[in-house]
């Protein structure tokens, strides 16, 4: 067998529409599969919490003007 009758031949199977169909079918499978996996349910009736920043640490270099204004 040569190459190019190799060739030939694999361009036959890859445009078959058997191979078509079940590539099709498993791309489908695998897409439904990985967004159950991804997929939370959240409850309805619950509020969604919204996380807050920290308070920002006072700057030291304010309290340090407020000592030298004092002496």
């Amino acid at each position: 067998m040569t190459v190019q009758e190799l060739l030939a031949l694999l361009l036959k199977v890859l445009t078959s529409r058997e191979v078509i169909i079940v590539t099709a079918v498993i791309a489908l499978y695998v897409n439904i599969v990985l967004w159950i996996v991804r997929y939370r349910k959240r409850p309805a009736n619950a509020p969604r919490t919204r996380r807050r920043a920290a308070a920002a640490p006072p700057e030291e270099k304010a309290e340090e003007t407020a000592e030298d204004e004092e002496e």
